[in-house]
């Protein structure tokens, strides 16, 4: 059995919840033996769960809504029934209590414990408590979490930087680069353009510019904003998809600056025809994030043929290349951004080769990764396992 360890879930809805979910999901289509262990969160969950699944006592975490953090170590009748679970190896999604929880079954039991290290920790504990201290010291705690897996897993080798700032230093062999999927949806790209661009009322010289992920500082929303309003009197849309606890704030900068008719805040899109509507609609996926190690929305818009603008020296922008695979602004300031979104615009056939390049090139699908996520899985078991015989032995 392949237990899936994470700090939330649907209907918390959030990035590395969607990929569990989605490795959950293909591992039961696959018919692989899977439980996914989480936090209860309050609320129905948006897609079906056919595989089993423990949600552990939690308690609300109040900043951050609708997140909570797992009491995995509660006795409760839930804590107990997934440690007797029979586990054959713990993939651990983030270092937090329940990823603790799993770490704590896996060295019990001396199975094979994963470990994937997905966001830059340090930042998250600094935009909570506003102290160096408590970040550094958080910091470490997390690192710490990971130096006893036997591998550790992330999206892109440009992660490991990050890593190394927070003085991780890895074991031969110890770190495993697994990109995540990206989903697929029946209806074609270029359908879903028409009808969402004629559903938004937009002509074919008005752009439509995008950013879906958490309404959060660090996302660099703002920065997305004060670029807006330095257009002028350029026609353009821009829709900013998702909740947080600066999405307020963000309709209030938009009315403040005069965008209150261009920049427009829907909140989180659930439905993902719908949500890949937007992705096909826009002219220029809007992604300057300071803060995220991959950025998985960038190859959901790829796979609609929308190029994302992307700040360089971001984690995220690593992997790619100005006018290859995506645009790339030099600097974090609205200026150079607005200025590369003009030039990105007005550079129509540059920005469709780019468009009907990177479907094909930084997109994979779910099952394409999942079924390599197994083949790593039943290597490292059968490994551990001739690993223990050989221990018998001597």
């Amino acid at each position: 059995m392949y237990g899936l360890f994470n700090d939330s879930f649907q209907p918390a809805v959030d990035g590395v919840g969607t990929v569990v979910y989605n490795n959950a999901i293909q591992m039961y289509k696959m018919g692989r033996d899977v439980h996914v262990v989480v936090p209860y969160s309050k609320g129905e969950p948006e897609m079906p769960e056919p595989f089993p699944i423990t949600r552990i006592p939690s308690v609300p975490v109040p900043p951050r809504p609708p997140y909570s953090v797992g009491l995995p170590f509660i006795p409760t009748r839930a804590s107990r029934e997934v440690y007797h679970l029979p586990f054959d190896l713990i993939h651990c999604h983030a270092p937090f209590t329940t990823g603790r929880m799993g770490r704590v079954i896996a060295r019990r039991r001396d199975i094979p414990f994963i470990a994937s290290f997905r966001s830059k920790y340090k930042d998250d504990f600094y935009g909570a408590t506003k102290s160096r201290f408590i970040s550094d010291v958080a910091k470490d705690w997390i690192m710490e979490f990971y130096r006893h897996a036997d591998q550790v897993w992330i999206t892109d080798e440009s992660i490991l930087e990050t890593m190394h700032e927070y003085g991780f230093r890895e074991k031969r062999g110890q770190i495993v680069v697994v990109p995540n999927g990206v989903e697929t949806v029946s209806e074609d790209w270029s359908v879903l353009r028409e009808r969402k661009r004629r559903e938004l009322g937009l002509d074919d010289e008005t752009p439509l510019f995008l950013f879906v992920g958490q309404q959060i500082r660090i996302k660099n929303v703002g920065m997305i904003l004060d670029s807006l309003a330095l257009l002028g009197d350029r026609k353009f849309l821009f829709y900013s998809l998702g909740s947080g606890v600066a999405r307020g704030k963000f309709i209030d900068k938009a009315k403040s600056l005069g965008l209150q008719d261009r920049a427009i805040f829907p909140g989180t899109i659930k439905d993902r025809t719908e949500l890949f509507s937007y992705y096909a609609a826009a002219d220029l996926f809007l992604f300057p994030s300071l803060y995220d190690t991959y950025g998985n929305v960038i190859r959901e818009a790829a796979l609609m043929h929308t190029p994302s603008l992307l700040l360089e020296g971001t984690t995220c922008a690593a992997p790619f290349q100005d006018g290859v695979n995506a645009f790339i602004a030099k600097q974090n300031d609205p200026r150079v951004y607005a200025d590369k979104i003009i030039e990105t615009i007005r550079d129509v056939e540059g920005r469709q080769r780019v468009a009907d390049r990177i479907p094909h090139t930084i997109s994979r699908t779910w099952e394409d990764v999942v079924g390599e996520v197994v083949d790593r899985y039943e290597q490292l078991i059968a490994h551990h396992e001739k690993r223990g015989l050989s221990l018998i032995h001597i």
